[in-house]
């Protein structure tokens, strides 16, 4: 039998609805919106780096899901199942799943990763054995939702489950990263994550944000208003960001409202 790779980049037409059979080798080169629904018998891999992909059909995951590297984020609008293995890679990443979370096995999971439950509504983690979490609703007891992890997974200090501001819940390491940041929408969704009430907040806590390229704003920033005690180093690498659109000044610069920021 011979296995296939089929590449898709921004110029390609989008599938329609129907649905697509991949065998083999299913390679997304650039930020895409995907409309057919998916049974990923083979892999499907993300060959861009800091870019979304957004599938509105569901997909059916029993060979792999590898994300590649870079700051990428995945929607499974249209739901995910399957029992197959989701790769994550280098860089800060987000799993976004509509529904039920499958018994697909997550692996590379790492700090600054995070995954939302755009359908499920969770308080707190409950038990984490054999890398299965499970999540805990409003009432403390009853079990939500549960994700599979590589069992070798380490969370020394557990895990963070807060809301993801849309009736969803947000998961990730209950450790804060260094966050790198190579665009203004990566910024505006960090400051969201440390500012009070957000799933990095803190109190006496210090925060790095690593600016790792030049960008311009094409939105107005969040506050910066961070928790007691907090303070946040924002290291620009000679790198530089403008509030300018066509060279006339439009957006301002970042507001502290509560920290200590330098």
């Amino acid at each position: 039998t011979e296995i296939y790779t089929l590449s898709l980049h921004d110029a390609l037409p989008i599938f329609g609805t129907g649905l697509v059979t991949d065998n083999g080798d299913l390679q997304i080169a650039h930020s895409i919106t995907l409309a057919s629904a998916i049974n990923d018998n083979g892999s499907i891999d993300i060959g861009f780096h800091d870019g979304v992909v957004v599938f509105n059909g569901n997909v059916a995951v029993s060979g792999t899901f590898n994300f590649g590297d870079g700051t990428n984020e995945v929607d499974f609008n249209g739901g995910l199942t399957g029992a197959g293995s989701i790769n994550f890679g280098n860089g800060d990443q987000t799993l976004k799943v509509a529904g039920a979370m499958p018994a697909a096995v997550i692996h590379g999971f790492g700090v600054g990763d995070s995954i939302d439950l755009a359908s499920i509504s969770a308080s707190t983690a409950g038990s984490f054995v054999n890398g299965v979490l499970s999540l805990v609703g409003s009432d403390g007891t009853t079990i939500v939702g549960t994700i599979h992890f590589d069992a070798s997974l380490q969370a020394p200090n557990g895990f963070l489950v807060g809301s993801d501001n849309h009736g969803g819940t947000t998961v990730v390491l209950n450790e804060v990263p260094v966050f790198h940041v190579s665009s203004a929408a990566q910024l505006a969704h960090v400051l969201a994550e440390i500012n009070v009430g957000g799933v990095f907040a803190r109190t006496n806590q210090h925060y790095e944000i690593d600016i790792v390229a030049d960008f311009s704003f094409d939105q107005n920033m969040p506050d910066i208003k961070l928790g007691s005690g907090d303070t946040l180093t924002i290291n620009g690498q000679h790198h530089t960001i403008s509030g300018a659109v066509n060279g006339v000044p439009t957006y301002s610069g970042l507001y502290v409202e509560v920290g200590n920021v330098e």
